[in-house]
């Protein structure tokens, strides 16, 4: 009897392992077939994180197509660059020689745009320029405990290669976020399971909704911006600022604090993260012979209440190369005014037209230098005009001779 227990239990457990190993090939040809493939990509709903990075690199392939041998500048950035940058602008306005691509994702950081900037070079686009827009030249994070953001996993599934998942997993400090993130990393079938859940919910519905937004890059390139501003709702008086009566109070609440973040001493954390993802994406850029360009975006429209950072040197704090290109804390200052912002942190059309007019006259006098100068002598700090800090900015310093020679005369564009 014992013996026959013995053998039921034996058998059993064959049993138990068999069908664990069919499952487990069950879940690699899955995650093979299906998510590895690309094959639901095509279905992802395109209004999520995920599906607004496959937006942007499919619009980059067209982009790399149809600009040719054109220069190619690409614009990174979260909501704010994809309210606030206009490539559409850039290309009537700019040399005929230059293509620029805004490559702007909501709710992306940092960390997210490094891996989104390697998977465009992967696929085979390449750029002479890239444009980070940073919310803080001295090291300060946007957000609170940002090395631990698990919503950055969201964007992931096409971004990140098999050998990239630990890298991308041991990026944050939390052990238990590192397992999770890890995993998310191997399957992206356990990241977008929510989104796989949402589509079998109504699939008809999803389809429509891909369908549709098939174009969606061409119609962001075409965007405007919202005509909507500030003027008359906030006033900034001294070192206070006043809200109309009609303003709800959680939005008084978001202008005070951002206000704060931006006012805040730079915590340690912060500023290793930073130093780590934009230090990632300047290696990326070294290795791939492209110009990188760090700037200070416009923070919001109480500038007169945030700290300048006019005092920081931006190469420094955040361990950057001399190579590296770096505007001015306070080359855009000149936006942050209630009359160029729709919201606390998002530029309206009116700001969106005049920071697009002015990184072009910028990024113009940079690329004039390319063919002339070396880049061990290229300008790596450039100022904008005092005499008209809203509309026209112009570059009047230059750390070499020939850098000096090189601008001499485009003013204020």
């Amino acid at each position: 009897m014992a013996e026959l227990s013995g053998k039921t239990v034996w058998s059993g457990e064959r049993r138990l392992l068999r069908a664990l190993f069919f499952a487990a090939l069950l879940l690699v040809a899955t995650e093979a077939g299906i998510f590895r493939s690309g094959l639901y990509f095509r279905v992802v709903e395109p209004n999520s994180y995920c599906g607004q990075v496959l937006t942007v690199l499919r619009g980059a392939r067209d982009f790399d197509r149809e600009a040719g041998k054109a220069g190619k500048i690409l614009v990174l950035g979260d909501s704010r660059m994809a309210e606030g940058f206009s490539a559409k602008h850039c290309d009537e306005a700019g040399q005929p020689g230059l293509r620029w691509f805004n490559a702007a994702v909501s709710g992306a950081t940092p960390r997210v745009w490094s891996y989104l900037l390697e998977r465009m070079l992967r696929q085979g686009v390449r750029f002479d320029l890239v444009v980070v827009p940073l919310q803080s030249l001295a090291g300060r994070a946007t957000e609170y405990g940002i090395a631990d953001r698990t919503l950055d996993g969201q964007f992931m599934p096409p971004l990140l290669s098999l050998p990239q998942a630990p890298e991308f997993a041991w990026s944050f400090e939390t052990p238990k976020l590192r397992r999770e993130m890890l995993v998310q990393g191997f399957l992206s079938s356990f990241a977008l399971k929510r989104d796989v859940l949402h589509l079998m919910s109504n699939p008809s519905k999803r389809l429509g909704r891909v369908d549709r937004a098939r174009d969606a890059y061409k119609s962001h390139y075409a965007y405007t911006g919202r005509p909507e501003d500030l003027t008359g709702k906030i006033r900034v008086s001294g070192e206070e600022a006043s809200f109309s009566e009609d303003m709800p109070r959680d939005e008084r609440q978001n202008y005070e604090a951002w206000r704060k973040i931006y006012n805040d001493e730079v915590r340690p954390d912060e500023l290793a993260y930073q130093r780590r993802w934009v230090g990632r994406i300047e290696e990326i850029c070294r290795e791939a012979g492209a110009e990188l360009l760090v700037l200070r975006s416009p923070r919001g429209p109480l500038g007169e209440l945030y700290d300048s950072e006019d005092e920081v040197d931006p190469h420094e704090r955040l361990r950057l190369s001399p190579e590296t290109i770096v505007l001015e804390a306070e080359a855009f200052s000149g936006l942050e005014k209630p009359e160029y912002f729709f919201d606390h942190l998002h530029m309206n059309a009116r700001g969106r037209e005049e920071f697009s007019a002015a990184l072009l006259r910028y990024v113009s006098g940079i690329r004039d230098l390319v063919p002339n100068v070396s880049r061990e002598s290229r300008a790596p700090s450039l100022h904008p005009s005092p005499e008209a800090p809203d509309r026209a900015f112009r570059i009047n310093e230059a750390r070499s001779a020939g850098c000096d020679e090189a601008l001499k005369g485009r003013g204020s564009g």
